[in-house]
């Protein structure tokens, strides 16, 4: 004996003909996708965006490092080359 789940939801299905019952499944397995797909693009934008707010200030902490570097090398460029030299 075989047992066919789709033949069985069918003959259940076919019962209640006029409340459209046998498009319930396909509407259960469609609406289930689209819960699951929105649930892992919701977490993956979520820890997108945890990400972003971590690496900000570290970011800007570097941009302003760089800033810095810039404009102490065009500094030296204007004066001599000892002035500039780091101590060690």
């Amino acid at each position: 004996m075989k047992f066919d789940l789709s033949e069985a939801l069918l003959g259940w299905t076919r019962l209640y003909e006029r409340l459209q019952l046998d498009e319930l499944p396909a509407g259960c397995w469609s609406r289930l996708l689209l819960v699951w797909f929105s649930a892992r693009a919701y977490g993956e934008a979520r820890d997108n965006w945890a990400m972003r707010r971590a690496t900000t200030p570290v970011l800007a902490e570097a941009l302003a490092e760089n800033h810095g570097l810039r404009s102490n090398t065009s500094t030296c460029r204007n004066t001599s080359a000892s002035a500039c030299a780091r101590p060690a």
